[in-house]
């Protein structure tokens, strides 16, 4: 979640997606499909000690049953989507990848301009017009609508997250690129599973889940992950990217139960939209470290 952020400069419902698959594939929770629905299944591994936004959504998801139906998340998961978007934003700046400074220009600005265009359009040009001086209303309006685009083209981040912002560039041109018989251990059947799981949470963030699927598509030709449980005949990465798809559209209607419209939360960057999760998923990302953890 914090690197989607860092790539996005705003939240993104396929972030939380990314980050319950990456708990699927750290071994705390597990996903199954059953007919037409898919589950989120609580396993034994303990979540102590991760971050905090990861272990409050595990809690969440968790509050009653170990067994929830991704399409009807539970309340607790709804209500706490809030807070745990909030700690994530509160850890990019903690982390030192956000500038405060440049949030609160970006603010000012983009308010002070909305003002503006309000104000000039509804008081001053109606005032203007009967002392025609209508370019004047007209000019302060254009002026406010340019102070909000130049808002909008202001980099929130700082020098370490502009840092962390190119290595995310380079890891999605590897994953748009990448061919499997150019990965130098694709004689390693287990390296390459955890190759695939690993990055696949990134694929998720950068829209690339597809083609990456696409690319291992032989990966479980004969067996699943530990962390699925489904009943198809054959488990392939490419079930996997059909099953992002539903997961997120799940994840998405409970953002919409929380903040009452299909835009989600906007004043944060929580934006819905992007990849989704239903039938099976595989490893999603949950963190937003430099390069060399990747």
């Amino acid at each position: 979640m914090l690197a989607g952020y860092v790539y996005m400069k705003k939240y993104n419902s396929k972030h939380l997606t990314a980050l319950i698959i990456w708990m699927a594939v750290q071994g705390y929770i597990s996903i199954e499909r059953e007919e037409e629905k898919t589950y989120l299944n609580k396993e034994e591994k303990s979540i102590v000690g991760e971050k905090e936004y990861i272990v409050k959504l595990f809690e969440s998801m968790f509050s009653k049953e170990d067994r929830v139906m991704v399409s009807n998340m539970p309340t607790s998961f709804v209500n706490r989507i809030t807070s745990i978007v909030s700690l994530v934003n509160t850890q990019t700046r903690s982390e030192g990848y956000i500038d405060k400074e440049r949030v609160n220009k970006k603010g000012v600005l983009s308010i002070l301009g909305i003002i503006l265009v309000g104000f000039s359009l509804f008081v001053l040009l109606p005032i203007l017009t009967i002392y025609a001086a209508v370019g004047t209303g007209w000019g302060l309006i254009i002026s406010g609508v340019a102070m909000v685009i130049v808002s909008s083209k202001i980099d929130i981040r700082s020098i370490e997250g502009n840092k962390l912002y190119y290595q995310l560039l380079g890891l999605k041109m590897y994953i748009n690129t990448a061919e499997k018989h150019r990965i130098e251990f694709h004689n390693d059947p287990k390296k390459f599973r955890g190759v695939f799981e690993t990055l696949l949470p990134y694929a998720i963030i950068f829209g690339l889940e597809q083609k990456w699927a696409e690319e291992f598509k032989d990966l479980y030709k004969d067996t699943q992950p530990d962390w699925y449980r489904g009943d198809f005949n054959t488990f392939t990465p490419y079930l996997i990217s059909r099953s992002i798809s539903s997961l997120n559209s799940g994840i998405r209607t409970s953002s919409t139960k929380a903040y009452g419209s299909s835009s989600g939360y906007r004043s944060s960057g929580w934006s819905s939209g992007g990849s989704g999760f239903s039938g099976g998923s595989s490893g999603g990302g949950g963190g937003g470290s430099g390069g060399s953890s990747w």
